[in-house]
């Protein structure tokens, strides 16, 4: 398990907003720091430009996705990402 995902545990549960908010920031933070781009940005842009993207704040209460970013597009339908770049390299993934 990594250290994301062990952050991510205690919203398996029900918390208070406040406390859940905290935590999925803290897991964007890291994420944005941390994570390691699949694509380039020209290669996002490029998805981008022939799916249509609806991001998605996710709510920390929001315990079926314990993510602080949803994505949705046709090809790929829903994911969930700890930053919007691993959003979209999931969505790539899938098309």
């Amino acid at each position: 398990m990594n250290l994301r995902d062990k952050m991510r545990e205690p919203l398996k549960a029900f918390i208070t907003y406040e406390s859940s908010d905290k935590i999925l920031k803290e897991i964007k933070a890291h994420a944005e720091k941390h994570y390691k781009q699949k694509h380039t940005d020209k290669q996002y842009l490029i998805f981008m430009n022939k799916n249509e993207c609806t991001f998605d704040k996710r709510s920390g209460q929001c315990q079926n996705y314990p993510y602080p970013w949803g994505l949705f597009t046709i090809p790929s339908q829903h994911v969930q990402g700890d930053c919007i770049e691993e959003c979209l390299d999931k969505a790539m993934e899938k098309t």
